[in-house]
């Protein structure tokens, strides 16, 4: 199964906030109106990934551990714009995945993202009855420069995330393509993105310091940010609550290893 509920639970402090589920959640009873459908994407330079859950509402201030959060979907579309078969995929609780390819080409992430909501809105294989119903959109972005934390996207923030492309070339341009498709496809929701360095921001000057001249460091922005921050969030989360302890007290060696290790 593909695994995004780290990304999901670093929106918490933001996301969330009551303020925002306002401009965008849809009328309900009670009950419904308690929990908030949240889609978070990771936009690839040739992959879409997706996850939905289902979080229960709560002030901001507090952060989001796995089990606060119900599954709802998961899945990928890949190959986008190459000239291999495109495999779309869908994983849904206690049913077996689905994944098939693509009948057509998908040439470019704003088609691959609709079919991810057609999968998701599908009436025989789909986890919501309608895409009305996600309130809220978190995109994972690589580098946010000097950001650190989790922000609603407006004109001034997407123009810091294409600022900080210089930094992570193959990473943010995709990022940006996800979040421009989103927000024309999903107008009614808030979106909201989470940054991998956003977490890095409180190593002091002496750690994140390289030794370059002074002016050429400054002048190009030149430092160590830290890298797969949302991962390294979700594992600090989760040993703390597991060791009953607060994250804060904890001095912990870290490695996350996949296709980028850090």
């Amino acid at each position: 199964m593909w695994r995004l509920p780290k990304a999901t639970i670093v929106l918490s402090q933001r996301v969330l906030n009551p303020r925002h589920i306002a401009r965008s959640a849809s009328t309900g009873s009670n009950a419904e109106s308690a929990r908030t459908n949240v889609l978070v994407l990771n936009a690839g330079s040739s992959t879409v990934k997706f996850g939905l859950f289902s979080i229960a509402n709560r002030p901001a201030g507090g952060d989001w551990l796995p089990k606060d959060s119900v599954f709802l979907a998961s899945g990928a579309v890949d190959q986008i714009g190459t000239s291999k078969p495109n495999s779309v995929s869908l994983i849904l609780p206690n049913k077996a995945p689905f994944k098939y390819s693509a009948p057509q080409p998908i040439p470019d992430h704003r088609a691959a993202f609709l079919e991810v909501l057609a999968r998701l809105a599908d009436p025989h294989h789909g986890a919501v009855a309608d895409v009305a119903s996600i309130a809220v959109v978190g995109h994972r972005v690589v580098h946010g420069g000097d950001i650190s934390r989790a922000a609603v996207i407006d004109p001034q923030l997407m123009v810091q995330i294409r600022r900080a492309a210089a930094w992570a070339p193959l990473h943010n341009p995709a990022n940006i393509v996800g979040i421009e498709t989103a927000q024309s496809a999903l107008s009614h929701a808030a979106h909201v993105a989470v940054f991998d360095t956003a977490f890095h921001q409180t190593m002091p000057p002496e750690s994140y310091t390289y030794a370059l001249p002074r002016g050429l460091a400054e002048q190009h922005g030149l430092r160590r940010y830290g890298f797969h921050g949302s991962s390294y969030k979700f594992i600090l989360q989760v040993v703390a609550d597991g060791l009953g302890r607060r994250p804060e007290d904890l001095n912990l060696v870290v490695c996350h290893l996949g296709s980028g290790a850090s």
